[in-house]
């Protein structure tokens, strides 16, 4: 558990560093060339109710709108 608590930790800190340190311009447009990805498959809240439905595992997650 902790070797998957510091890659969580590092990738949190990359993405903190990337969101800090980049242009908006730039954010805006490797937003927009990703775009699509949203339409492929479940998102991330709709995967976990259906794994916690069919599953029987507690998944925690914050759903915020």
């Amino acid at each position: 558990m902790i070797i998957t608590d510091i890659i969580m930790g590092n990738l949190l800190d990359s993405l903190k560093d990337y969101f800090d340190k980049t242009p908006q311009d730039v954010l805006e447009k490797d937003f927009k060339e990703l775009a699509y990805l949203n339409e492929i498959g479940p998102d991330a809240i709709a995967y976990v109710e259906y794994v916690k439905g069919n599953f029987d595992i507690e998944m925690s997650y914050s759903h915020r709108s």
